[in-house]
């Protein structure tokens, strides 16, 4: 093998190893074929040189060296460095780093130490040691579990407890967890009211109630068991059906359950007086909204929506319009259910009388199978005949329904949009109560998301409310005119006799 071929050999071999411009080292011979070796110069004749590297030294002819470029070995280098940096962070930083690349590992960790003396906040050099940055200061893993701990029990002495990812009253943390204090003891918010009811009944309504429970609802009623079961359950589908079409988002889920909606079944029309006079039961217990009492002083149900969703009827206000009180009391509250899901989903902002009756009526419906009378005529809160009758029976709706005259005849969705529940009359009522059926069927989304936004009080950016008309358009994607065609070719296949699907 020729000497040049025995150097080529050679120099591949160094060159494979890795010995390029990353390795410490003092000078850089480049070669005419464009290759270089770092390495330091051990031996400089005429006719050759010999360079030290990292895998051993290496003889080069001068004919292939294009020229020698000389460099300070990495050790010198570090140390003209970190003389000129000074106490600057930024140079410091800039020097930690050629260490690192030069694999200089213990300089590179004293370095960091010096790079946080100089500037104690210092992100790159913090992360590069393990720090933890916390309330805008950084902290080794254990000094910073030390500091939580000692901060834990600052505020612990201070009566602070830890929740919901801060630190408040221990009292304010129980009412968030929906508890109250009373009689000397933290106890569910709804378990205060249920106390102070049956406190209060006997003292200022003059009876005494039993409560069945279930998840959202207290029903108070006199003693039987076995229709308080049922009333439960049938308001508890009713809830479970509207969220299943409705889909409250979290915020909405949480105003609908944050209390349980009441419902007091009393012994007679007189109790309802009582419950709602000024100064009496409801004021009481429910600190009830300015003006409710004279409003339903002479009623004999009502339902209250907010801030404590109550329902109140009589066992007397149910003897007329079924065979039996109790499937009159039954359809009465699964209707007054369907007021209360819809008014609870919105806030209690206003919403389009179509919408609330049809709701209304839609429940009732559907969660007593069609066995009651329904009201399809409401003329105001005044205290002389409050209800109109027009189509008595949900049987007598579909049977008329069959019916393409009598279809025409009912108002236009476009006439409904802007009436509100107490202005709605017997036809238009039916209308609502078919279109709320058809929708629930068909467009539960859509119908959701105008109940959501019809009335909703945000404005925009140019100061403008929504207006029902745009939010009409966008939620059912048609005009008035439109859905009313589509309504009519559903509605043509309206069975002659109710049922459920």
């Amino acid at each position: 093998m020729s000497r040049r071929s025995h150097f080529a050999t050679a120099l591949c071999a160094v060159l494979s190893l890795g010995v390029l411009a990353s390795w410490a080292s003092a000078d850089v011979v480049h070669l005419k074929d464009g290759k270089k070796v770092e390495g330091k110069i051990v031996s400089d004749t005429p006719a050759a040189i010999e360079v030290e590297t990292k895998f051993g030294k290496l003889k080069i002819e001068r004919n292939q060296i294009a020229r020698i470029e000389a460099k300070r070995m990495p050790a010198e280098e570090f140390k003209a460095r970190l003389e000129a940096a000074g106490t600057d962070a930024a140079k410091l930083w800039s020097v930690a780093v050629f260490a690192k690349e030069n694999r200089m590992k213990d300089d590179y960790e004293r370095l960091l130490t010096k790079v946080i003396e100089a500037d104690p906040q210092h992100r790159e050099a913090n992360e590069a040691l393990g720090n933890v940055q916390h309330e805008g200061r950084w902290y080794t893993p254990e000094a910073l579990a030390k500091e939580k701990a000692a901060f834990a029990k600052r505020m612990t002495d201070d009566g602070m407890v830890f929740y919901n990812g801060r630190w408040i009253p221990a009292d304010s943390a129980k009412r968030e967890q929906g508890l109250e204090q009373y009689e000397g003891e933290w106890i569910p918010n709804a378990e205060i009211y249920k106390r102070k009811a049956a406190k209060l009944m006997p003292e200022l309504l003059g009876v005494t109630l039993k409560t069945y429970e279930s998840e959202h609802f207290q029903v108070r009623m006199e003693n039987d068991d076995a229709l308080g079961a049922d009333v439960t359950t049938l308001l508890e589908d009713a809830f479970a059906e509207f969220v299943t079409a409705f889909k409250p988002n979290e915020l909405e889920a949480r105003l609908m359950t944050f209390y349980p909606t009441v419902v007091y079944v009393l012994p007679e029309s007189g109790t309802v007086t009582k419950f709602v006079e000024p100064g009496g039961y409801m004021d009481q217990l429910y600190n009830s909204p300015k003006g409710i009492n004279e409003r339903y002083l002479d009623a004999t149900s009502f339902p209250v929506f907010f801030p404590r969703p109550v329902i109140v009827t009589s066992i007397g206000r149910h003897l007329k319009g079924s065979d039996s009180w109790t499937v009159s009391l039954m359809g009465f509250l699964s209707h007054y259910e369907g007021n209360m899901l819809i008014r609870r989903f919105t806030r209690n902002h206003p919403i389009p009388g179509w919408l609330e009756a049809g709701m209304a009526s839609y429940f009732e419906a559907r969660l007593n199978g069609f066995q009651t009378l329904s009201i399809t005529e409401y003329t105001g809160f005044e205290h002389v005949k409050k209800w109109e009758q027009g189509l008595e029976t949900f049987p007598e709706w579909f049977k008329k329904m069959n019916d393409a005259q009598f279809r025409a005849s009912l108002p236009p969705i476009s006439s409904l949009r802007t009436k509100m529940v107490e202005e709605v009359n017997s036809r238009e009522l039916v209308k609502s109560f078919f279109l709320v059926a058809w929708l629930m069927k068909t467009k539960p989304d859509a119908l959701a998301n105008y109940a959501r936004h019809v009335y909703e009080r945000i404005e925009t950016t140019r100061n403008e409310q929504r207006t029902e008309e745009s939010v009409f358009a966008e939620s059912f994607g048609m005009t008035p005119e439109e859905m009313d065609a589509a309504f009519e070719d559903w509605a043509k296949s309206i069975p002659a006799i109710p049922k459920l699907d």
